[in-house]
């Protein structure tokens, strides 16, 4: 491994930027983990996540055996937007308050 070698990043990637300059491009009153907004439950672009969507609702829709799921994500991969989609299912069933 004598030739190995490796790329950090690129010098305009925030990430390189040392403590001072990571600061300095802080704005007071923006929250920096907000990229954009979910997709609403009725979304006709959300897709791909069908078999997802099925598991969760039939783990939350047994009131004889409650269940809780996690959703885990990288950034913008569009946990909300999933979470969207579970609470318009949910809120669309009869006897059934969803928060």
């Amino acid at each position: 491994m004598a030739d190995f070698t490796a790329q950090l990043g690129r010098a305009d990637h925030s990430g390189l930027l040392d403590r001072e300059q990571r600061l300095a491009r802080i704005e007071r009153g923006r929250n920096p983990y907000v990229t954009g907004e979910s997709l609403a439950s009725d979304s006709p672009v959300f897709f791909g996540r069908e078999r997802e969507l099925a598991e969760t609702l039939a783990v939350l829709r047994r009131p004889d055996k409650p269940g809780n799921v996690s959703v885990l994500g990288e950034r913008r991969f569009g946990k909300s937007s999933f979470l969207n989609q579970v609470h318009g299912a949910l809120a669309a069933e009869l006897d059934l308050v969803s928060i």
